[in-house]
């Protein structure tokens, strides 16, 4: 298997546990919510001007919402990231090596948001793209 795709390959397998971990997040917060008062905690984004003060239902609804919506995304980006190690040894090798490099640059600058886990497939997405593609390991 040539390099490149071995660095695709590792770099999809990590970019999987997005998703998981996501969820896993927000089941965590959703948990925490009904437990503690979270409205006391969002007062603070409830301004004096406001007529309406969140509820912790509504707070917990917009959360899910906007989690699902991360999920979504991600999940997105990583059935496409899989096409791209599927297709990397193919006739398009150059349209989605350009993409694992754009998903690489993009995960090291938004990976910060999730404890640095996928900066180390951002930094293998890159990899792929970088590396030729008559590299080969026996």
């Amino acid at each position: 298997m040539k390099l490149n795709k071995i660095f695709a390959l590792i770099g999809s397998i990590i970019y999987s546990f997005i998703p998981v971990s996501l969820l896993v997040v927000g089941v965590g917060f959703s948990h925490s919510a009904i437990n503690e008062n979270i409205s006391e905690f969002m007062a603070g984004f409830n301004s004096a001007e406001t007529t309406h003060t969140l509820t912790t239902a509504e707070i917990t609804r917009l959360f899910w919402v906007l989690m699902t919506a991360l999920i979504l995304i991600t999940l997105v980006f990583t059935v496409l990231n899989w096409v791209a190690f599927v297709k990397l040894s193919g006739k398009t090798d150059k349209k989605w090596r350009g993409y694992l490099l754009v998903v690489g640059i993009l995960t090291i600058l938004f990976g910060f948001v999730y404890y640095y886990f996928p900066i180390l497939a951002g930094i293998l997405f890159i990899l792929a793209f970088a590396l030729n593609r008559k590299e080969k390991i026996k």
